[in-house]
């Protein structure tokens, strides 16, 4: 239990610095270039201090709060809900105005009625678990895209989406392995590695 514990913890760790350096490498962030550098062995270090301090925060946060696990599990469930039903929308939306490029596998007349089906899910999803909780998980969600959009607003103007045309590749490797580390935690000191090898390349 406590290696299991232990592996996911440090999975979220790395997973949080890399994404941290990766928008500073980008540009995406404020203070860009403190969360991009790198050590001497090219590590990122400050990006790690970062993601660790704002775990301590929020360790200190919770530890006043009886429902803080509650609520952090409802805000994180309700975040892969709203990704969810980001990009069926989006699917669905580019299916009707005959933008969604032509893939091998598709649905094919049902195509439609598979993207509504998946737009009403999503929605129900996100319903459900605002439901439980509307002042924490709901308020919850609605501060974090705030303090999203405030972030997103000091990013310079000259800055933004200049990185992500530039590294559509880089982008697709940290999604791979996001996505083999969140269905195999076990492999998350792998993830690890793929991190430094990235900074090393970076």
């Amino acid at each position: 239990m406590m290696l299991a514990l232990l592996a996911t913890c440090t999975m979220l760790q790395l997973t949080a610095a890399r994404v941290l350096w990766s928008q500073g490498r980008d540009g995406d962030m404020p203070f860009a270039g403190f969360l991009a550098r790198v050590s001497r062995n090219r590590v990122p270090f400050n990006a790690t201090v970062v993601a660790f301090g704002m775990t301590v925060i929020f360790l200190i946060a919770a530890s006043f709060s009886s429902t803080a696990l509650a609520v952090l599990a409802g805000l994180t469930s309700l975040s892969w809900a709203l990704a969810y039903g980001l990009v069926v929308c989006t699917g669905l939306y580019g299916l009707v105005t005959k933008k969604l490029p032509h893939r091998p596998f598709n649905s094919g007349r049902f195509s439609v009625v598979v993207f509504v089906a998946a737009v009403l899910w999503s929605v129900v999803i996100c319903v459900v678990l605002v439901w439980q909780n509307p002042t924490q998980v709901g308020g919850g969600m609605l501060g974090s895209i705030v303090i999203g959009a405030i972030v997103y607003a000091f990013i310079p103007k000259s800055r933004r989406g200049k990185g992500a045309a530039k590294t559509v590749g880089a982008r697709a490797a940290d999604l791979a392995v996001l996505t083999l580390e969140a269905r195999f935690p076990s492999m998350a000191p792998l993830g690890g590695l793929f991190a430094t090898q990235r900074c090393h390349r970076g």
